[in-house]
């Protein structure tokens, strides 16, 4: 169960899934919502690195990637919070996490083939399309 990735996917998806409702749920303004997710992460971070198996040598040039790679993660992490914690009804959430999901495999596509050579199949195309459709019609 545990080397299967579809085991990480639905554990993934049942945390990302999750956590922005509780997060509005709060109350908690946005950028407290934003420290506390951190935080959050920061521990759940801590525990697996603990836990986990290690992996092979770290370099210089790997945690200098990482950490561009965690701001980023950072500035998505403060606006999607921004998003979350919006006091005004009209802004769901359950209608711009389907939006930001649509964004985030619209870049993973483009990146993934930018960066690692992975193709951009037909299917993929496809996929993209009914992403959107899909996102479209929980407007």
């Amino acid at each position: 169960m545990w080397n299967n990735p579809l085991t990480y996917c639905a554990l993934a998806g049942l945390g990302f899934g999750v956590w922005p409702f509780l997060a509005r749920y709060s109350g908690l303004p946005p950028t407290w919502l934003a420290v506390m997710i951190t935080v959050g992460t920061f521990s759940a971070a801590s525990v697996w690195t603990a836990i986990a198996p290690k992996a092979g040598p770290i370099t210089i040039r790997a945690l200098a990637i990482c950490l561009v790679a965690g701001l980023l993660n950072g500035l998505g992490m403060i606006f999607y919070a921004k998003l979350v914690g919006w006091q005004d009804s009209s802004v769901e959430v359950s209608k711009i996490m389907p939006l930001t999901t649509l964004l985030m495999i619209g870049f993973g596509v483009m990146i993934g083939a930018g960066l690692f050579h992975e193709p951009i199949t037909m299917k993929k195309a496809a996929g993209l399309v009914l992403a959107a459709g899909a996102v479209m019609l929980l407007r």
